[in-house]
C-alpha cells in the first residue's frame, strides 16, 4: 500500500502493469486496451527492424545506432494514469527512458503513484509540464531526440505535431491518435481546414479520408524543418485514427512531397470520386523532380449522374501502411498472442490491412451503391469477382466491414452495377431522380458475377475477427477534469519537480 492512496481507487491490471486509479484522479478507458495492445507491439517489432539493420549493416540514424547498443528514449505526452509508459517500461526491450507527461495536476500525481507502485521509478519519469515545450526542448540537439514520441489527446493532436515532428530522431517512430472524428469525417470542415490544412468531406470513405488527411498534415509540419514522413501502419477503429509513421531528413523527398498528395473531386449526389494529383515526380536518371501536375478539366460534372462535384483535399495519395512491416507485425503478434488481451482483433485487423491494395486512395461501399439506384443489394464477393474477371485489382479495407478498394475508375465500377442491375431488375416505380440518370447510360462492359475462389479474401476465409462490435461501453469517456485545490500543491512545488526531472532527464 502506498502513502496517499484513498478508498475509492482501484487496481487495473493490463498486460504486464498494474496501476492504481480513481476515476477523478485521470482519464483512464478500458475500450483503448486495444490501442495500447498495439502500440506496445508496433514499437516492439519498430526496435526489433533496427537492430535488423544494424545486424544487417544497412544504413540507419546516428541516434537509432546508438539506442539499440544503449537502450530506446520514448516520451509520451499525454500520459493521464501512466498506464502506456509504464507497459512500454515493463514489455518492450532495451529500454533507457520513458519520459511520462502531463500537465493535469491530478494525472501527474497518478503517474507518480503508479511508477512508483510498479517500482520501475528508474526507467519512467513523470513530468508535469506542457508537452510541447518538452518536445521543443528536445529538439535542439540530435543526441537529445527521443526515438518513439506518442502524442494520445483527447480530441485533436494538431497543437502538438510541429514540435512531435522536431523531438524525434532521424528514422524515429512517431504514434499519432486522433479521436476529433466528427471534424475529420466532414462535420465540420472549416474547423478541419484550420487544424490539419484539408477540407474534409462526408463521404462513404470518410474513416480512410481522415487517417490521409492527418498524414498529410504530419508530412506538411515535418516538411518545414526538411524532413518526411514514411507510413509503418494507419489504422481507423472504433471512434479514432491511430497512426504510425517513421520521421526522415532528406531534401530530396522533401521536395516531392506534394507529388504524395491530391485533391478528391467527390460528386454531390452518387458515391463517384476522381483525384487530382497535387504533383507530379520526374525523373530522370537518379534525379528526382517535383513538377506541377496537369488540371483533369474533366472533372467539372460527375460523368455517371451530370451533378455537381465537390472539393476536398489535399489528402495523403501515397500508400498508407508498409505493407512488409504490417506482415512482420501480424507474424510477430500471432507468435505473441498470449501477451495481448486483444491478440485476436489485432491479427484480425492486421490480416485485412495486410491484403488491401496498397497504392489505390479511399474505396466504395457495396450498400451505398446499390441504394443509389434502389436495386438489391449485391454480395461482396460476387462485386468483387466481376472486377477480378474483367482484370481489375480488388481487395477488402479494414476501415469499413461493407466496402472494397480497387484500381477499377468509378466508370467501371458503375456499369458493374448496371449489369447487376439488369440481371436483377428495379422496381421502375423507383427509377427517377438519381438512379433514372445512372441507369440511362449502358454499360460499356460485359460483367459476369460468377464467384471465383481468389474473390475471398483469407482473412475471411480463416473467420479471424476482421471487425469488432462495439460493446456496451463503447465509446469516449469524459475528460477527466482538474481539481482547484490540487493546482496549488502543484505550483508549491513546481520548481522543485522542474529540477529533479531536469536532472533525471540529462
Amino acid at each position: 500500500n502506498l502513502k496517499g492512496t484513498d478508498d475509492n481507487i482501484k487496481k487495473i491490471q493490463e498486460g504486464q502493469a498494474e496501476i492504481l486509479n480513481n476515476d477523478q484522479d485521470a482519464f483512464y478507458n478500458p475500450i483503448q486496451t486495444f490501442n495500447r495492445d498495439l502500440s506496445v507491439a508496433v514499437i516492439k517489432q519498430f526496435m526489433k527492424s533496427c537492430q535488423d539493420d544494424v545486424a544487417k549493416q544497412r544504413k540507419l540514424g546516428k541516434s537509432l545506432s546508438a539506442a539499440v547498443e544503449n537502450g530506446f528514449a520514448i516520451f509520451e505526452g499525454l500520459s493521464a494514469t501512466g498506464l502506456r509508459s509504464i507497459r512500454y517500461a515493463l514489455e518492450l526491450p532495451k529500454i533507457r527512458t520513458v519520459i511520462a507527461n502531463d500537465n493535469n495536476p491530478s494525472a501527474f500525481k497518478c503517474i507518480q503513484r503508479n511508477v512508483e507502485y510498479n517500482k520501475i521509478d528508474d526507467i519512467v519519469h513523470p513530468n508535469f509540464g506542457d508537452a510541447r515545450m518538452v518536445m521543443y526542448e528536445k529538439s535542439g540537439s540530435l543526441d537529445d531526440q527521443f526515438q518513439v514520441v506518442d502524442i494520445d489527446p483527447y480530441g485533436s493532436p494538431a497543437i502538438f505535431l510541429d514540435a512531435a515532428v522536431q523531438s524525434v530522431s532521424d528514422g524515429g517512430l512517431l504514434c499519432i491518435t486522433c479521436t476529433d472524428m466528427a471534424v475529420l469525417c466532414g462535420n465540420h470542415t472549416g474547423t478541419c481546414f484550420a487544424k490539419y490544412g484539408s477540407v474534409s468531406l462526408r463521404t462513404k470513405h470518410c474513416h480512410e479520408m481522415a487517417l490521409r488527411i492527418a498524414l498529410s498534415s504530419i508530412e506538411s509540419n515535418a516538411n518545414r524543418y526538411g524532413r518526411y514522413i514514411v507510413p509503418l501502419l494507419s489504422i481507423s477503429v472504433d471512434y479514432y485514427i491511430r497512426l504510425f509513421v517513421q520521421v526522415f531528413y532528406g531534401k530530396t523527398e522533401v521536395n516531392r512531397s506534394a507529388s504524395k498528395k491530391a485533391f478528391v473531386f467527390q460528386c454531390t449526389s452518387c458515391d463517384s470520386f476522381y483525384l487530382q494529383p497535387f504533383g507530379i515526380k520526374a525523373e530522370t536518371g537518379n534525379n528526382q523532380k517535383f513538377q506541377p501536375a496537369k488540371l483533369n478539366l474533366e472533372y467539372q460534372k460527375c460523368a455517371e449522374c451530370n451533378s455537381k462535384l465537390k472539393l476536398g483535399g489535399p489528402i495523403w495519395s501515397d500508400p498508407i501502411h508498409n505493407v512488409e512491416f504490417a506482415t512482420e507485425l501480424l507474424k510477430a503478434i500471432t507468435t505473441e498472442s498470449h501477451l495481448y488481451k486483444t491478440s485476436n482483433r489485432m491479427i484480425g485487423l492486421l490480416s485485412v490491412v495486410a491484403e488491401e491494395i496498397p497504392d489505390q486512395p479511399l474505396y466504395y461501399v457495396t450498400d451505398s451503391l446499390a441504394n443509389s439506384i434502389h436495386s438489391v443489394c449485391i454480395p461482396s464477393l460476387k462485386i468483387r469477382s466481376a472486377l477480378l474477371q474483367l482484370g481489375y485489382k480488388v481487395s477488402s479495407t479494414h476501415a469499413h466491414k461493407s466496402a472494397f478498394k480497387t484500381n477499377a475508375s468509378s466508370s467501371i465500377v458503375w456499369d458493374i452495377m448496371r449489369c447487376w442491375a439488369k440481371q436483377n431488375p428495379v422496381n421502375k416505380s423507383k427509377i427517377r431522380g438519381l438512379a433514372e440518370r445512372i441507369l440511362a447510360k449502358e454499360p460499356c462492359i460485359e460483367a459476369s458475377f460468377n464467384i471465383l475462389p481468389e474473390a475471398n479474401p483469407e482473412s475471411r476465409k480463416l473467420g479471424l475477427v476482421r471487425y469488432q462490435v462495439n460493446p456496451a461501453n463503447w465509446g469516449p469517456k469524459s475528460r477527466a477534469k482538474k481539481r482547484r485545490h490540487e493546482d496549488n500543491d502543484i505550483e508549491s512545488s513546481d520548481n522543485k519537480n522542474s529540477k529533479i526531472e531536469k536532472s533525471t532527464l540529462d
